[in-house]
């Protein structure tokens, strides 16, 4: 009896000696037969306006709550925002300046010299459709940077923003001085369009590929010609964490709300020559 049960263990050796080339081709014809998963991530180079995968990048993605909804979101974003859209040639990268003769023009103050030449990038206007909800409208238009001195202690950086199909002008001006190293923006809407726009919450800085930014910290209060004002905190830690989200990200949106109680997001792209401006505001 003895004999028996010890020679057990040994039994068991040799049949799982044996089995072990059945249990490993076994999990290699699992493995090969298991599909891949998919990965999907947010083209970084152009971001929202230029994004492959509309979910991820889309502000209002959390309405797709379907994967028949996303991948027909994404189908009507490649349509919409493909590289088509860019001039002959040219890449998808920042900086796109559009060709045609609707290209915005700024308009600055007589006063102050000139500090950069101005530069052009891409903005985009999301809003609500009313048709069908569940897909947020996306119109394409552009911004134009310049920065000026504007008297012997004050400097601005200036962007007009055009989204022509949406008949909307929106201007922002960034303007910070010696004595109050905190920026001020102010939004103001140039256009019967967006004249009854106001600062809904405070802009956000937004990373490409996400789908929210961060907000800037500060206040809003009521601007010239009816327009907003966001106040900056002059705190030297949230001065330190303005700065960071205004020169480190390269999407700014700005969430506004009509008279009649609609809210839409503008949403203005920096690039290097822009973010150079607004650093020099924290000089």
């Amino acid at each position: 009896m003895t004999g028996e049960r010890s020679s057990y263990p040994a039994l068991l050796l040799v049949c799982l000696t044996a089995l072990a080339p059945v249990l490993a081709e076994a999990q290699t014809r699992a493995n090969t037969a298991a599909p891949k998963p998919q990965t999907s991530a947010c083209c970084t180079a152009s971001d929202l306006l230029l994004c492959r995968d509309f979910q991820l990048c889309h502000p209002f993605a959390s309405r797709a709550n379907s994967a028949k909804r996303g991948e027909r979101l994404q189908d009507r974003a490649t349509l919409a925002f493909g590289p088509r859209l860019l001039p002959a040639g040219a890449p998808v990268v920042s900086l796109w300046t559009p060709t045609g003769s609707g290209a915005a023009q700024a308009q600055f103050p007589a006063a102050g010299p000139q500090l950069a030449a101005s530069v052009t990038t891409r903005a985009g206007h999301i809003r609500d459709n009313e048709a069908e909800p569940e897909f947020p409208i996306i119109t394409q238009g552009q911004a134009v940077w310049s920065a000026r001195q504007d008297g012997p202690d004050a400097r601005i950086v200036q962007v007009v923003i055009r989204i022509d199909a949406d008949a909307l002008h929106v201007e922002l001006v960034f303007r910070a001085t010696r004595s109050l190293r905190a920026p001020t923006i102010t939004v103001i809407g140039r256009n019967p369009a967006a004249a009854s726009f106001m600062l809904d919450e405070m802009p956000r800085a937004r990373r490409a590929g996400a789908v929210e930014g961060e907000p800037l910290i500060g206040r809003i209060a009521p601007g010239p010609e009816g327009g907003s004002r966001v106040e900056l905190s002059g705190d030297p830690i949230d001065l330190a964490n303005n700065k960071r989200r205004l020169l480190g990200t390269p999407w700014l949106d700005f969430r506004l709300t009509n008279a009649g109680g609609k809210t839409s997001i503008v949403t203005i792209e920096k690039g290097k020559s822009a973010t150079d401006m607004l650093g020099a505001l924290f000089d």
